[in-house]
């Protein structure tokens, strides 16, 4: 139970490597967080964090060359702003979550269809994006 008197907030992911990792868990706990896993070979049970990763990745991650660990955080942080905020969605029949709502989707405790990646979500992303980055000399790093 949180300190409200809410059940605690859980992280659900597949049952990959790095999510059942000694490390990954402790840091769940550590946050005061629980986890859950999809049943193996169901991704559809997580399709919308799956579609969500899938445009992460092809339109942000993969075309750029990050120097460093603070460019990677600029750049995913102003891309999640405008997916939040400005990007066409389908499920909103291609309107901009901001025109959908006609207000600004950041800070929002209903997203409506948009996914919204708050600051703790946003550390957490860029936890694991460190562990999939392989850092050179002092302040760069290029994704593995």
């Amino acid at each position: 139970m949180g300190l409200d008197g809410s059940r605690p907030l859980s992280l659900r992911s597949d049952n990959g490597l790095v999510f059942s990792s000694r490390h990954y868990t402790g840091t769940v706990k550590a946050y005061g967080l629980t986890q859950e896993f999809t049943t193996p070979y169901t991704p559809e049970q997580d399709g919308l964090v799956e579609r969500f990763f899938r445009s992460l990745k092809e339109e942000c991650i993969w075309l750029h060359r990050f120097e460093s660990l603070g460019q990677a955080r600029i750049v995913i942080d102003r891309w999640i702003r405008y997916y939040n905020e400005e990007r066409p969605h389908q499920s909103l029949d291609y309107v901009a979550p901001r025109a959908h709502l006609n207000i600004s989707c950041v800070g929002c405790a209903e997203n409506r269809g948009a996914l919204h990646i708050d600051s703790t979500a946003r550390d957490a992303l860029m936890r694991y994006a460190r562990a999939k980055v392989g850092v050179r000399g002092s302040n760069s790093a290029v994704l593995k």
